[in-house]
């Protein structure tokens, strides 16, 4: 966190003391105020005011003024107002946690946020920092399955920091519950525990913080190849709660379920503020990271772990950061080694670092879908029309970047085997069209 976050948090926090404090003196407490609040409609006036701000996002300076590009960007706004809501009103219980996404673009309904990974898919489970969770399930077969703690909130000072972090591959196994069927644990039984102190007898902890108790779980699914790979199939509980069960048990008739607490207006107002801090907050953040991308554009420098990490970014991936300008008749040459590394990929997005539409278009390449030179290096064209494959001498990846003159792009190295001095930073070089598919030809 810098000086001047600090500041603010410090100034936040002492205001919500002051508050509290004016709050007793008059015999009210928090519940009391968001009670009036919603009961007198200010609550949802105050929402559609900080909606109407963060419009103020797409008219950032240096943002390319082409219709497309608008036209996105409201698409973007609207996007994390639908996945704000579902997250932070419907699903924002930390005393009934479940698994939802905000970031998927393979939804029919997509929602995309911070350059995300087309390998990837992302949940998320709202929790209290001070309370204890156990996640459960089924490993599943996808390649790389990560969980994280993240405390704050995007736009919020300090933002989404990671606190701690586990691969898949870094726990302890766990015997499946007695007498379930080992079948129903396509690749194995996984159980780990979320407290903000190790629970006694847990083969596996993530420890989560008190300051500030807003939390979410984060699971991240990367795949190598999703038509061959099934996620990992999990339930997040918590466990010292003394919420009673719902009668006649869950869905499948077994076990119960905890019955999640009523409505409440603090729970309604303080979903509706996550929300409006979402949508404002997430663009004015990534802005900021844009205007710095867009100084070294068509070039692809490490960028700064430390703030991916306070992002909510994977403390296990190295991430290479940048914007791209393409225009027609121009191609981008991408060149790079991959070290050792658990998977690894590249991807291109529009200008408000949402991945470009990789439902339909070739937009992205990974490990498993790269073709490789003779000395394992790859090759990789951005360009507005297909290189010409007749004759061409060299393997070579294609990405169509939809129409668009520009926006950011993002190298991932995914668990690299080597420390960060001796990681391949990937070579880039604009050219023309033309030359490019004469090298092709000619290598």
């Amino acid at each position: 966190m810098g000086v001047g976050a600090k500041v603010i948090a410090l100034l936040l926090n002492g205001y919500r003391r002051y508050r509290q404090w004016v709050l007793r003196l008059q015999g009210l407490t928090e519940g009391d105020v968001s009670y009036r609040n919603v009961a007198s409609g200010n609550a949802w006036e105050e929402f559609c005011e900080q909606l109407k701000g963060a419009g103020s996002a797409i008219l950032a300076p240096g943002a390319p003024r082409d219709a497309l590009t608008q036209a996105e960007a409201y698409r973007y706004l609207s996007r994390l107002v639908r996945g704000g809501l579902e997250n932070f009103v419907e699903a924002s219980d930390p005393l009934a946690p479940r698994l939802v996404t905000i970031a998927n673009g393979l939804r029919e309904a997509p929602v995309k946020l911070g350059s995300d990974s087309p390998d990837n898919l992302y949940e998320n489970a709202a929790i209290d920092g001070t309370r204890t969770y156990r996640v459960s399930g089924a490993r599943g077969t996808v390649a790389y399955l990560g969980f994280g703690v993240q405390a704050g909130s995007y736009g919020a000072p300090g933002g989404l920091r990671t606190v701690s972090y586990l691969e898949a591959s870094e726990l302890v196994p766990a015997p499946p519950p007695a007498g379930a069927r080992e079948s129903g644990y396509d690749g194995g039984y996984i159980e780990l525990y979320v407290a903000p102190e190790r629970p006694a007898g847990a083969l596996n902890w993530l420890q989560s913080a008190a300051d500030p108790p807003d939390g979410q779980l984060l699971v991240r699914h990367t795949f190598l190849d999703r038509a061959s790979e099934t996620p990992a199939r999990l339930l997040v509980e918590l466990v010292d709660s003394a919420a009673p069960l719902l009668a006649g048990g869950g869905d499948d008739g077994g076990g119960g379920a905890s019955c999640p607490p009523d409505l409440t207006p603090a729970r309604i107002e303080a979903g509706l503020r996550k929300t409006a801090l979402l949508v404002a907050g997430a663009p004015l953040m990534f802005n900021g990271w844009i205007s710095a991308f867009m100084r070294h554009a068509n070039t692809l420098p490490l960028f700064d772990v430390d703030k991916s990490n306070a992002a909510g970014g994977d403390p296990n991936i190295r991430y290479y950061h940048s914007y791209w300008k393409v225009a027609r008749g121009e191609a981008l040459v991408i060149d790079a080694a991959p070290p050792p590394c658990d998977n690894w990929n590249f991807v291109l997005c529009n200008h408000w670092m949402e991945s470009l539409d990789y439902r339909h278009r070739r937009v992205h390449v990974n490990k498993a879908t790269a073709a490789y030179a003779a000395d394992g290096a790859v090759h990789v064209v951005v360009s507005h029309e297909r290189p010409r494959a007749d004759g061409a001498r060299r393997p070579f990846v294609w990405l169509d970047p939809c129409g668009h003159m520009c926006g950011v792009m993002t190298w991932r190295w995914i668990r690299p085997k080597v420390v960060d001095a001796e990681l391949p930073q990937p070579q880039c070089s604009l050219k023309t069209f033309d030359a490019v598919c004469a090298e092709l030809e000619e290598a």
